[in-house]
C-alpha cells in the first residue's frame, strides 16, 4: 500500500470508471486526512486543485498556490468547500508536497465551510 501525507498533492484519476470509460479525466487533488486514516484506510480525503484564472490571493475557501509551490507548473487555487473521499487506487503519482503555511490556509478553509470553529 503506499503511503501519502496530509499536505500531499497527488494526481487523481476522476474518470466514473465504468467499462464504457475511454478516457481518464485526470486532476490534481491534496491530502487533507490526517496521517493516521492515510496509513490505515484505502480512501483518502481530498480536496481539488484547479487553475487560479485570474485570482491571485486567498479567499475563504479557496487558497491561492503560486506556481513553484505546487510543483504543478501554474498559478492554481485549493477549494477546501469541495471535499472528497477517494479509493488510492485513483491515485496515478504524487507530485509534490505543501508547506506548513498553505496547509494552515487549506485547514481554515475546510474549518469555515463546515463551521468547526
Amino acid at each position: 500500500m503506499n503511503l501519502y501525507s496530509r499536505g500531499d498533492v497527488v494526481l487523481v484519476d476522476l474518470s466514473n470508471g465504468t467499462p464504457n470509460s475511454t478516457s481518464q479525466f485526470v486532476s490534481p487533488a491534496v491530502v487533507i486526512s490526517s496521517d493516521t486514516l492515510n496509513a490505515n484506510l484505502d480512501t483518502l480525503i481530498v480536496c481539488p486543485i484547479v487553475d487560479a484564472n485570474g485570482i491571485s490571493e486567498s479567499r475563504i475557501g479557496a487558497t491561492f498556490l503560486p506556481q513553484d509551490v505546487t510543483g504543478l507548473g501554474k498559478n492554481s487555487i485549493i477549494l477546501s468547500f469541495q471535499i472528497r473521499s477517494i479509493d488510492r487506487n485513483r491515485i496515478i503519482r504524487r507530485v509534490g508536497s505543501l508547506p506548513a503555511l498553505y496547509m494552515e490556509q487549506v485547514q481554515d478553509g475546510v474549518s469555515a465551510a463546515l463551521e468547526l470553529h
